[in-house]
């Protein structure tokens, strides 16, 4: 086969596997990771089995090897070695369906980067790839606005951000190569990125796209000697960091409030206190374990062992991370020093040979300044600035980790072949490559290598399809109430092995461990049992797995909990059931000794066996793990008032509501207590809070009628006439005359 035909095959399966990024299967898990990463990886399985053969058959096409390339496998290289180190080999090295990003999706992504190396040989071909890479983000931003989804088909706002970030500059490229008039057309596609950039409101994605037009305008005041051009980039640079440091400064000023951007920028905002947390982990994590770190994609053992429960105050129902959200932390913690040197040396010697470059051309072209190369120069640059600073409080992905592949890839080509880019004579034609085949017998090669990788491609990417399938079908009846024939479907699932079972074991325990649908009540006892025991193995397989997991063991003591609920108190297996269940507590508090709800399980767990003492101390050691956490207050009034402690309970419900917890409350009969108990204190203001809660709990035409006349005899006249009206709505025709009576008075004394 000739090498024009290689070529054609390397380059239109390159612009597919780009086009990837589109696909999404509903019927898998975690669909916008799997449906791409599953199918990127079949497509670069097969382009590598083509490359080998095209490589051994033309030599001549090797990708030149810089240090940069290098550097990569050496990034790639100690990945690698930290999965043997790491606490759970499976997610170092194929990670899971959430996140599908550690070794093996990353060697993919290397491949896919030299396959680049091989394939495109000029501008004309590489436009292909960037077009490619700018049709995915148009779609996708139009797809973003259609459906009001800011993650569009990345399914998260942070992906789909950076992603548009990489897109925004492979346009400028576009703009900026040539003098054509045509070239503006490309700005159409900035119309579409940026609304759907802003829409996606990602506070770091802002900050890496401004610095990176800092960077920009710092060159040009740097290299270009044109001084109006050098006045206006130094004032537009001022401006960008005065404008930043005024937003940090000043949050609370009208104009920083008033721009959907800027008021992003604060230190408060509690995703950035959440980081910082995640942060200091990290630190903790990586003086642990220095040289090969903890492993790669492995960090929720650390951030377990260092969490603190100062979290709750930002992100109460957001407590695991199994990333760092910083990737410049994240590879430190999980590959320590062998990672991060390497890591951080592809940056420095990006920036060296566009250094060299940029000297090259300004010594070798005397109009290099004045010329589109130099602009093209500039926004590669840039756009690998924001790719490094907006990663700084997120971490790679499939779509954000191929755009930089595509670009790395790029600038070696430009690097490799820098003599092309210099200006030719006029009468100058691009001579089309030829090449001679160096071993021309080896094309039968082809089949075997095919069959070989296409073997890999269904062990590790159609075999798990299948699974999920399998498993979501099964998890879909469960979740309609068809525990058992969904539990043999699921069964079924899990029969066809693959790297990625994990995540099948972990969604049905998690589903039934905080089941809040009542997915068991209509099962038979025997059921029950069979059931629960049924997912206590599926446990048992994740703490094979990962045995150190602080959710896994949690689950488990939730499974055990229903496990004894099954039976009477005075059954010997009641006392069985609760004892294991207590046990995975004391284990998962190990693990991660300030988790607040743990302590309220354990609390639990202890009075439901009689000892009730020990039970309370449980609730309170939760409330001095972070006395500012309403919602421990809330549970301790509830624990007190099952012992029958009622006067030592109500301090607690006090502070709950004190301290805004009152979305907390969730049981009835306690919101009852409460409410009766705030009616013989005659405070008005924390029964009205109560009864609110209460009602709308169980909506009825009374509770919403009593509620309103509490609020009127707060003078709350607003939420008298809201909950009047809610009222109104429940009340038979014949009786609504009393309601409408209320109204008016409610709206006259509005008016007065």
């Amino acid at each position: 086969m000739n090498y024009k035909y290689y070529l054609r095959i390397l380059q239109v399966g390159s612009c597919l596997a780009v086009l990837s990024l589109l696909l999404f299967f509903s019927n898998i898990f975690f669909p916008f990771i799997g449906s791409k990463q599953l199918t990127f990886n079949i497509i670069v399985e097969i382009l590598s089995a083509v490359s080998l053969v095209f490589l051994i058959k033309y030599p001549q096409f090797r990708p030149k090897f810089n240090l940069i390339s290098y550097f990569l496998l050496a990034y790639l290289g100690a990945i690698l070695v930290s999965t043997f180190f790491s606490s759970d080999f499976l997610i170092s090295f194929f990670s899971n369906a959430e996140r599908m990003f550690s070794f093996w999706q990353i060697l993919h992504l290397v491949l896919f980067y030299f396959i680049l190396q091989i394939s495109f040989r000029s501008w004309q071909e590489w436009r292909w790839l960037f077009l490619s890479s700018l049709a995915v983000a148009f779609i996708m931003s139009v797809y973003s606005f259609y459906n009001l989804k800011p993650g569009s088909l990345l399914g998260n706002e942070a992906y789909f951000a950076a992603f548009l970030i990489f897109n925004l500059y492979f346009a400028l490229i576009f703009i900026v190569k040539d003098y054509k008039p045509y070239k503006w057309v490309y700005l159409a596609f900035w119309a579409f990125f940026i609304p759907a950039f802003v829409a996606a409101d990602i506070t770091g994605a802002f900050i890496g796209l401004g610095a990176s037009l800092f960077i920009g305008l710092i060159l040009v005041a740097v290299f270009y000697k044109n001084k109006l051009l050098k006045l206006s980039s130094i004032i537009l640079s001022v401006l960008i960091v005065a404008i930043i440091a005024l937003s940090f400064s000043f949050p609370q000023a009208s104009f920083v409030k008033n721009n959907k951007v800027l008021r992003q920028i604060s230190w408060q905002k509690n995703t950035f206190q959440t980081r910082l947390l995640s942060w200091q982990a990290a630190w903790q994590g990586f003086s642990d374990n220095p040289v090969v770190g903890v492993g790669f994609g492995n960090f929720t053992p650390t951030f377990d062992k260092y969490f603190e429960a100062e979290f709750y105050n930002h992100a109460p129902n957001e407590t695991r991370f199994d990333r760092v959200h910083n990737n410049l932390l994240e590879v430190l913690v999980t590959t320590g020093l062998l990672g991060i040197i390497p890591y951080l040396a592809i940056f420095v010697l990006i920036f060296i040979y566009w250094l060299k470059l940029f000297i090259y051309y300004k010594k070798n072209y005397p109009g290099f300044l004045r010329s589109s190369l130099s602009l093209v120069l500039l926004v590669i640059l840039s756009a690998f600035g924001a790719y490094f600073i907006q990663n700084l409080s997120i971490f790679d992905t499939l779509s954000v980790f191929m755009a930089f592949m595509i670009l790395l890839a790029y600038f070696n080509h430009i690097k490799a072949n820098k003599e092309q880019f210099l200006p030719q004579e006029k009468n100058y034609k691009y001579k089309e490559l030829e090449a001679e085949a160096k071993r021309k017998q080896v094309d039968w090669l082809l089949i075997p290598l095919l069959l070989i990788f296409l073997a890999i491609a269904y062990w590790f990417n159609v075999r798990p399809m299948q699974s999920f399938v399998m498993g979501i079908s099964g998890y879909k009846q469960i979740l309609a109430g068809q525990i058992v024939p969904g539990l043999e479907t699921y069964k079924q699932g899990l029969k066809i092995k693959h790297p990625f079972q994990r995540d099948m074991y972990y969604a049905v325990t998690f589903l039934a461990a905080q089941d809040t649908q009542g997915l068991f009540n209509g099962l038979s006892q025997e059921e029950k049992i069979n059931s629960l025991e049924t997912l206590l193995n599926f446990n048992a397989e994740l703490l094979e797995i990962s045995p150190e997991n602080n959710a896994y063991f949690l689950n488990r003591a939730y499974l055990y909990n229903k496990l004894a609920s099954v039976y009477s108190e005075d059954n010997d297996n009641y006392q069985k059931y609760m004892r294991l269940a207590l046990e995975n507590v004391d284990k998962a508090i190990l693990t991660s000794p300030n988790r607040v709800d743990t302590y309220w399980l354990k609390g639990q767990l202890l009075i439901n066996l009689g000892e009730k003492e020990q039970g309370l101390e449980n609730f309170l050691q939760a409330i001095s793990l972070n006395p500012d956490y309403s919602k421990s207050y809330c549970q301790a009034n509830q624990a007190y008032l099952v012992v029958d402690k009622k006067e030592e309970a109500w301090p607690f419900m006090d502070k709950c509501l004190e301290k805004g917890g009152v979305s907390y409350l969730n049981n009835s009969p306690i919101l009852a207590l409460a409410v009766n108990h705030y009616i013989e204190q005659e405070n008005h203001e924390k029964t009205a809070q109560v009864y609110e809660r209460y009602a709308k709990i169980n909506p009825s035409q009374e509770n919403w009628m009593n509620l309103a006349k509490l609020q009127a005899t707060l003078s709350n006249w607003e939420k008298a006439e809201k909950y009047a009206l809610k009222a109104l709505e429940l009340t038979p025709e014949s009786d609504k005359e009393s309601v409408e009576l209320f109204l008016k008075i409610v709206r006259s004394k509005q008016v007065q």
